[in-house]
């Protein structure tokens, strides 16, 4: 039998992990037969990344592998960036965003702010390692690169947009139950009080308003995008550069591209585009139906797989992909090793009492008292919960609880120290794991519904009512599979908000399958179970 490490020319990887060669096989079968786009739900436990890779190596197409991190990105080098330098195999080449090259010519910036923007002529740019690393993409056959970077391309001046995109036959893109997400961030035009200087924008416009002025104004400000193009051409060397004629250039081109893309926006479908005027003097205006502009990502690429352990059809469909294959891939690891339960107790929500969150606080430290030698993390949705928790728990001398500046430097405290520790947090769900001891039971301390306040949320809320409710199944699940990074790993889920009751059988359609099958069958318990 071939092993990974003959298929991809490299030492490492020296046998399949379980269950990864059929898996591996059904891809290549749908390679040659199937859809454009294949949903590929793949539990933890397959080598998602080495599957990526060898359906990338032995398709023999050209091939963007596409993260949602930057640290991602790296890791995947780490690993396969030897995978091209053995027998047989194609190099891996990856590209970034341009903040992350630093310029030669102007050594205290990064490429993304350098001059050659704003038309000064670099005589380095043949040495430039942006665009030597550019270049390298575009001649590679097997790519890795970030989704912001990819759809950027779209809108840059890059001649990647060009090539890179027409030239790709295979676009593998991994954690792709964050496409949603990402897509709506990259895809939202915000305009900010510095903004006004040129484009006196007010919060009050309709969007009629809006398009209008947009129009009157974008002719100014290329004018003057123009003047300012002049006047660095002008400028013939590093001594010369004149930095704040360079930042201006560049805030006049971001907002001639932002005006321009929500001009797009508007004259395509206004009534797709919902605004928002935040608190913080900022107009931001983001695309109702993402799907819409999924050619954003999919950029006419023939061959299409979205592959997580969270994504769901209703994922995919959110995605515009209603005609799309599926491999649901099952999970390796027994089920009874995760058993995931709800213990009555009281419905956590903007409505739940003092005298109900206390009772809520004792649920959780009975929890806790009975399993003083592990460690466990309790998920609060908010941080005001988290504080109520902490300040009122019998055990809070063992919590560790974080906010948004010093996340890192807790979890790592947390992960460093001996039992009995608890870990409370709202946030340390993607990207966060903690293997065997590190994380042995997880309490839920409120289904994760997402902040329905928005107008965005609640435009779409109104197109379809189960929205807010896949993004907190989304949300849950990642939550619930902290714990859990191999066969061997123990940890027991336990549920302490009782809109579970109803919530779960209405929404568990939208979880995996693997998922589903550790929800315990009685569905709700009377009493906390013991320990596993």
């Amino acid at each position: 039998m071939t092993t990974p490490s003959e298929m991809l020319g490299i030492k490492k990887f020296d046998q399949w992990y379980p269950g990864q060669e059929d898996l591996y096989k059904q891809v290549m079968d749908w390679m040659g037969n199937g859809a454009q786009a294949l949903g590929l739900s793949v539990p933890t436990g397959y080598g998602k990344s080495l599957l990526g890779m060898l359906i990338a190596q032995m398709s023999g197409r050209k091939t963007v592998y596409l993260t949602a991190t930057k640290g991602l990105q790296d890791q995947l080098m780490h690993d396969f960036g030897a995978v091209g330098l053995g027998r047989g195999a194609v190099e891996l080449k990856d590209i970034k965003g341009q903040n992350e090259y630093r310029c030669i010519e102007f050594q205290s910036m990064q490429v993304d702010r350098a001059p050659c923007h704003a038309g000064y002529n670099c005589p380095s740019k043949r040495q430039c390692l942006y665009y030597m690393a550019l270049e390298q993409a575009q001649a590679s056959k097997r790519v890795v690169t970030n989704y912001h970077k990819w759809m950027y391309q779209i809108y840059s001046h890059d001649s990647m947009k060009v090539s890179m995109p027409r030239a790709t036959q295979l676009l593998i893109c991994d954690e792709a139950h964050q496409i949603a997400s990402v897509m709506e961030n990259f895809l939202t035009v915000r305009f900010t009080a510095k903004d006004r200087d040129l484009f006196p924008w007010d919060p009050h416009w309709s969007a009629r308003v809006w398009r209008s002025n947009v129009t009157d104004i974008l002719e100014l400000v290329r004018s003057r995008l123009q003047g300012l193009l002049r006047s660095v051409s002008n400028q013939s060397s590093n001594m010369d550069i004149d930095q704040k004629l360079i930042a201006e250039y560049r805030h006049l081109q971001s907002l001639d591209d932002r005006m321009d893309r929500l001009m797009v926006g508007l004259n395509d479908n206004a009534s797709n585009w919902i605004p928002e005027m935040t608190d913080d003097d900022m107009a931001v205006w983001t695309p109702l139906k993402i799907s819409r502009y999924n050619n954003v990502l999919f950029q006419g690429v023939p061959k299409v797989i979205l592959m997580s352990a969270m994504i769901t059809r209703p994922m995919m469909e959110h995605l515009g992909i209603s005609d799309g294959d599926w491999i649901d891939a099952p999970s390796l690891f027994p089920a009874s090793n995760t058993p995931i339960v709800h213990v009555k107790n009281v419905t956590v929500d903007h409505r739940t009492s003092d005298k109900e969150m206390e009772q809520w606080v004792n649920c959780i430290d009975e929890i806790i008292a009975g399993r003083q030698h592990k460690k466990g993390i309790v998920f609060t949705v908010s941080y005001a919960r988290a504080r109520f928790l902490t300040e009122r728990s019998r055990f809070k001398s063992q919590m560790y609880q974080h906010n948004s500046h010093n996340l890192r430097q807790v979890v790592d405290q947390f992960k460093r120290a001996s039992a009995p520790a608890t870990l409370v947090s709202p946030s340390v769900t993607t990207g966060w794991d903690f293997p065997s001891t590190e994380c042995e039971y997880i309490v839920v301390g409120k289904i994760p519904y997402p902040d329905t306040r928005g107008s965005v949320i609640k435009a779409r809320q109104a197109e379809d009512k189960s929205y807010p409710s896949m993004i907190a199944m989304q949300t849950l699940v990642q939550e619930c599979g902290r714990g859990t990074r191999n066969a061997d790993d123990r940890c027991q889920v336990l549920i302490v908000d009782d809109t579970w009751m109803r919530w779960w059988p209405q929404n568990k359609n939208l979880a995996p399958n693997w998922f589903k099958e550790r929800v315990h069958r009685t569905n709700s318990l009377d009493r906390i179970p013991i320990q596993i």
